[in-house]
């Protein structure tokens, strides 16, 4: 009976060893771990021990270090999954959307750092759709898939 209890005690000590658990891990301002004393994000998150790399397993929510949540979400095995929101660093929603497999998927809404709409997507694998679009003035330049937009980038991009 002692030998039942001793094996019964290494199998609950090996399944606590590789289990996940929450985790928080700090960031400097180009998202690269750094000590708590110079962060500038928190990633509070469900890490899976199991492996020798730090895999996320579970929800995540980061935030700054004034409290303002930048991002909230749900990896799968060290892949992005399910639904995702983004904050303006004010704490207003400024994207919405889902992940599968690490990918963007379906409608993504956006939003201005007032709440405002911004512009909604919706991708389907490597293509993606604007299916509505208004400008820094909140006027409504795409409507239905139809309208005016274009994609800038900054030199050297």
């Amino acid at each position: 009976m002692r030998l039942f209890f001793v094996a019964l005690f290494h199998v609950c000590l090996i399944a606590f060893c590789s289990a996940q658990q929450s985790v928080t891990i700090f960031y400097d301002s180009a998202w690269l771990i750094t000590r708590e004393a110079d962060a500038v994000f928190n990633r509070s998150a469900a890490v899976d021990f199991s492996t020798d790399s730090l895999i996320f397993n579970g929800p995540f929510k980061d935030v700054a270090m004034d409290g303002t949540i930048r991002a909230e979400g749900q990896y799968k095995k060290g892949k992005k999954e399910g639904e995702f929101s983004f904050y303006h660093p004010n704490g207003v929603l400024e994207v919405k959307g889902t992940y599968a497999n690490d990918r963007q998927i379906g409608t993504w809404q956006y939003y201005n750092e007032f709440g405002g709409d911004k512009q909604t997507i919706e991708i389907k694998g490597e293509d993606f759709i604007v299916q509505e679009f208004y400008n820094e003035k909140d006027k409504l330049l795409v409507q239905n898939g139809t309208g005016n937009w274009k994609l800038f980038a900054p030199l050297g991009n």
